[in-house]
């Protein structure tokens, strides 16, 4: 993004500003969900091995790392009971 300095008038660059918000927020997908609880349901698609975890994470609307977290930890917690 630009720096204020290198714009005469304040509105520009304030339209400016919004505009390059909008365009960082559109781009992330699926941040405004970032602390969701995980429904029991969620839980048995990420523990479902049938589909890729690209797949499960475009389905319950989460990241591919978030799946692939919470499996790792469903798993670890089974290793221990």
């Amino acid at each position: 993004m630009k720096c204020r300095r290198s714009y005469r008038d304040d509105e520009k660059f304030k339209e400016y500003r919004n505009a390059y918000k909008r365009r960082y927020r559109a781009k992330r997908d699926f941040n405004h969900e970032r602390f969701r609880k995980w429904t029991e349901k969620e839980i048995q698609v990420v523990m479902d091995r049938q589909k890729t975890d690209t797949e499960i994470a475009r389905e319950i609307k989460r990241s591919i790392q978030a799946v692939q977290i919470k499996r790792h930890r469903i798993l670890k917690q089974r290793e221990k009971a």
